[in-house]
């Protein structure tokens, strides 16, 4: 987890982390990781996006969380690919 705090502190790294475990993509491939928030009317935060770039393929993949960092999914963006299921 602290390769993704050296590129962006956020609680929810350790949900990330283990969600890119979860489908096999070392922290050790994470080229940048970009968070995006969602709020609701109130301004409270209802979820975080994780983007996270791979040195290994163009793109992102995408982890998306709620408000307390619970993995809701996982999928790839603008190029990238997730490991395929075994």
């Amino acid at each position: 987890m602290s390769a993704l705090d050296r590129l962006s502190p956020n609680r929810c790294n350790g949900a990330v982390a283990s969600s890119l475990a979860g489908v096999r993509i070392p922290v050790s491939d994470v080229r940048y990781l970009a968070y995006g928030l969602y709020r609701n009317i109130p301004g409270d935060i209802v979820g975080y996006d994780a983007w996270v770039g791979l040195n290994s393929q163009p793109g992102a993949v995408v982890v998306q969380l709620d408000e307390y960092c619970a993995p809701r999914q996982i999928y790839a963006r603008e190029g990238a690919r997730l490991p395929d299921a075994r």
